[in-house]
């Protein structure tokens, strides 16, 4: 379970880059430069926003597994935009091979097929994913060009993008140039999780040789992933969908308390009530009670669905720091989180497989 080249390719997409913004030189004026993980993150939030806000008649489940997987084949061939010299079509054909091995490494053709129906952009799921993959494009360029103090930045990406969903009449109305669909203020709690770093590597010190440290929005995203992909290999009689939302939802109160760690001097009970209040506002904000509420059941850890995520939430941080370790040369960190990890998860035997050292790791249904 821990040999990191499980999941290596997957965790690439935290350390990628998005180009649009290295081409604009974001990183010269001093902002986090966006991922490929932080950009699924938000794309998944936003859509089911939308959905829910605008009453749409769209598979949300659907929606969110599509958006999750959309960006996988960049774990092979990077971010390629359309003005690096490769015709549409040599980008599709390089995407295509990379999504089908990367299908195939994690035993799981869903991934294949679901890419295939996004980029056939045919279904109205698919063109609405469509949508929302440009959507966050210009969204995140608003919010840029806000701290870089000028609007260039949103005008370029504001029209490459309307130039290419044109076609898509249904969802024409997500990129209507208006202040209440482009002010920041809508969504900017929202892509704070993009720039909230995770506390417990900070106090580490991973970022001294120049290492990016992992934010909130790419924990979310490797969290979900890793879930999905346990869930179809080990077979567990598990709500995927329930799984996935709740781990969307985990970490919203970080964007008003930010990361609150067990070594801060916050107890259990203050952590509690503090992200409690956080998370409720959050949910009346965006009008999504269903934030709340799984979040709460996420907290109580009573259903076999809660158990699992706070498992994965955990192993998620242990794996992460295996692929530290590798990448700084040391074992301190892997030692220290799975030993502590672990811990955590005594009264939940039916998922303890998961922390198994082992590469064989048992296939035994939790019960509910």
């Amino acid at each position: 379970m821990f040999n990191e080249s499980n999941y290596q390719n997957l965790y690439k997409l935290k350390n990628i880059l998005r180009k649009g913004w290295l081409d604009n030189k974001l990183p010269s004026f001093g902002l986090r430069c966006e991922s490929d993980a932080e950009h699924i993150f938000s794309t998944m939030f936003m859509a089911l926003n939308i959905i829910e806000n605008k009453n749409l008649k769209l598979d949300k489940n659907k929606v969110l597994f599509m958006l999750l997987v959309h960006e996988v084949g960049e774990c092979e061939v990077g971010d390629i935009t359309p003005f690096d010299g490769i015709t549409v079509e040599q980008k599709h054909e390089l995407e295509n091979k990379a999504v089908y091995n990367f299908s195939k490494q994690h035993n799981m053709p869903e991934i294949y097929s679901t890419w295939c129906e996004f980029e056939k952009r045919l279904t109205p799921e698919a063109k609405f994913c469509y949508a929302m993959d440009k959507l966050d494009a210009v969204m995140q360029a608003k919010i840029y060009s806000g701290k870089m103090g000028r609007d260039e930045l949103f005008n370029q990406f504001y029209k490459n993008s309307l130039d290419r969903v044109e076609n898509f009449s249904d969802f024409n109305f997500v990129f209507e140039n208006n202040q209440k669909l482009f002010n920041v203020k809508q969504y900017e709690d929202l892509y704070k999780l993009k720039t909230i770093e995770r506390s417990g590597w900070l106090k580490r010190k991973v970022n001294e040789n120049g290492t990016r440290v992992e934010s909130d929005a790419e924990h979310i995203f490797s969290a979900m992933f890793m879930a999905v992909n346990i869930i179809s290999n080990k077979n567990l009689n598990l709500d995927r969908d329930k799984v996935l939302k709740m781990l969307l939802f985990h970490e919203v109160g970080e964007v008003a308390v930010g990361d609150i760690t067990p070594f801060d001097g916050v107890t259990v009970a203050e952590k509690h009530e503090l992200e409690k209040v956080a998370v409720n506002n959050f949910a009346q904000k965006h009008n999504m009670p269903e934030v709340y509420s799984s979040w709460c059941e996420f907290e109580e850890k009573l259903t076999p669905e809660a158990k699992f995520c706070f498992a994965i939430d955990k192993l998620d941080a242990v794996m992460q720091a295996k692929m530290y370790d590798e990448k700084l040369g040391t074992r301190n960190l892997f030692t220290d989180f799975y030993n502590y990890e672990q811990k955590r998860l005594s009264d939940f035997s039916e998922f303890e497989f998961l922390f198994n050292k082992k590469n064989e790791v048992s296939t035994q249904k939790p019960k509910k």
